[in-house]
């Protein structure tokens, strides 16, 4: 499940991402801020999720944030209700499409300051996956296929 972020004045605007976000006040530690803003941003019950492991963390420069990534499995499509603040559209993105080498792709992409970088990616039913998001997904792919 990845989410479209809605548009605002942000590094991260309209940016193709899994549910997540940053630490607050009041959260226990990182597994619980993950949880929390999957129920938040996409309405998955706090109680439907159960955390199956960490991946790699992830540093973001233009952003100066570093990603706790956790996964969740399962056996169905939860009740899904975005956050249209943060959310413009969720997205359900078959897992078997990442294994199909012609999905991975190089793009370009405009980054801070207007830089625009060539980085790896997944093309995946027309989105985009590229930066630290396809970073935790190459990493899925080598854990669950290999």
């Amino acid at each position: 499940m990845f989410i479209k972020r809605s548009d605002y004045d942000g590094v991260h605007s309209g940016q193709i991402s899994f549910p997540g976000g940053r630490f607050e006040n009041g959260d226990s530690n990182f597994e619980y801020t993950a949880i929390r803003e999957a129920n938040e941003e996409v309405g998955i019950a706090q109680s439907e999720i159960e955390i199956e492991g960490m991946l790699s963390r992830v540093h973001i420069p233009v952003s100066k944030f570093t990603v706790h990534p956790f996964m969740s499995f399962g056996n169905k499509i939860p009740e899904l209700k975005k956050d249209d603040n943060e959310v413009k559209e969720i997205l359900l993105l078959p897992f078997l499409e990442f294994l199909n080498h012609s999905n991975k792709i190089e793009t370009t992409v405009t980054v801070k300051d207007g830089m625009i970088r060539q980085v790896p990616g997944y093309h995946i039913n027309n989105h985009i996956i590229w930066g630290a998001n396809a970073m935790m997904m190459a990493e899925l792919v080598w854990m669950f296929a290999e």
